[in-house]
């Protein structure tokens, strides 16, 4: 697929993720944690065919992935993180609409300053870029879930990665009234896992 097509069926990915969380969905594990690394593999393999990068395709293609990655971020702290019928959903709200807008403002602008200084189309691939932050709202937005301890909702099509869920299950906080329940923020979310886990280090075995 060529950088063009790329772009409509990123754009369209966005519009469908922004739409369909706007609205509140179940936060399913394979979205949050797999979804991003799909995006990831399609954008490198977008770009797999390139034989020569000149210094200003390289640099402006890492400086919007750096962005890509921090606007993602900045975003999955946003969300709105609340649990129905005892498991967790999700929700944007104003704000995180505000930095997705942010976002693809500062994308575009590289995309036109890297034109202005001679970088080729392969300078910026969108679904690279959509992966990057996508990764980056993983992260923040993962973290904040996890402290939670309650269970992620299920897939629709019914099919669990159990190694996944087996992973999740170790690293998230347990489920307990002490527990944060509705929307921790991500500082609040860092620090209720990383006492849960010096907790469970401190424990002898048995």
């Amino acid at each position: 697929m060529d950088n063009a097509l790329l772009l409509v069926v990123a754009i369209a990915a966005i519009g469908f993720v922004i739409i369909r969380r706007f609205m509140g969905t179940p936060l399913v594990a394979k979205d949050v944690f797999l979804a991003p690394l799909l995006f990831l593999g399609i954008g490198l393999w977008s770009i797999r065919k390139v034989a020569h990068w000149e210094v200003i395709d390289a640099s402006m293609l890492a400086i919007g992935l750096v962005a890509g990655l921090i606007f993602g971020g900045i975003r999955g702290t946003t969300t709105l993180i609340y649990t129905r019928d005892g498991l967790l959903h999700q929700r944007y709200r104003p704000s995180t609409l505000l930095v997705w807008g942010l976002g693809l403002a500062v994308s575009g602008g590289l995309y036109v300053i890297g034109h202005q200084f001679g970088a080729g189309e392969h300078s910026h691939s969108p679904m690279l870029s959509l992966g990057v932050s996508l990764l980056g709202e993983m992260v923040t937005c993962g973290v904040r879930a996890l402290s939670t301890g309650k269970p992620f909702s299920p897939p629709k099509d019914g099919r669990e990665y159990d190694g996944l869920v087996q992973t999740l299950n170790k690293i998230k906080a347990p489920e307990s009234p002490g527990t944060l329940t509705e929307s921790p923020t991500f500082r609040q979310a860092v620090d209720t896992l990383v006492t849960h886990h010096r907790r469970d280090s401190t424990v002898a075995p048995k």
